[in-house]
């Protein structure tokens, strides 16, 4: 197998943090616009912004940590001419799943663990294999918040 095709979900793995940068951008300059941030502190205080920014700024950093080891991983595969078609699909199932958290990170930042008990008593069994994957029903109630979640991505 041509080894140089690990570098195509290397490339749409980069383009994630690209596009939170671009989204942690607007959202700053939003608040700068707004003044929904405290000046003094912004520099050093990433918690002085505006939540949507936070989420951004904070996924960003997220963005530098484990998908640093794919990287790795990928040049090391590439480099030993040892790519296989498992290799590949792992990859992209990687990149979906590093996108897909992106997205619920920067929109709710919401997971499974945040779930009210009590609601979660009352998730069908069908959808509880949803649930396990960190994913709630439209309207199930989070504990401290108002249930209403992004598209019900948990």
């Amino acid at each position: 197998m041509n080894s140089h095709l690990i570098y195509w979900p290397v490339l749409a793995q980069i383009l994630v943090p690209l596009v939170v940068l671009i989204l942690n951008g607007k959202r700053k300059a939003g608040d700068v616009k707004s003044g929904d941030f405290d000046r003094d502190k912004a520099a050093m205080d990433n918690e002085a912004w505006s939540k949507p920014t936070i989420l951004t700024s904070k996924n960003l950093a997220n963005q530098f940590q484990f998908p640093v080891v794919f990287y790795v991983l990928c040049l090391v595969l590439a480099n030993l001419n040892a790519v296989s078609t498992a290799a590949l699909v792992v990859a992209w199932l990687f990149v979906v799943a590093r996108g897909t958290h992106a997205y619920v990170h920067v929109t709710t930042c919401q997971s499974a663990s945040k779930i009210d008990p009590q609601s979660a008593s009352k998730i069908d069994p069908p959808e509880s294999a949803i649930f396990l994957l960190g994913f709630r029903p439209i309207g199930a109630g989070v504990a401290g918040g108002d249930g209403a979640g992004a598209a019900g991505l948990g």
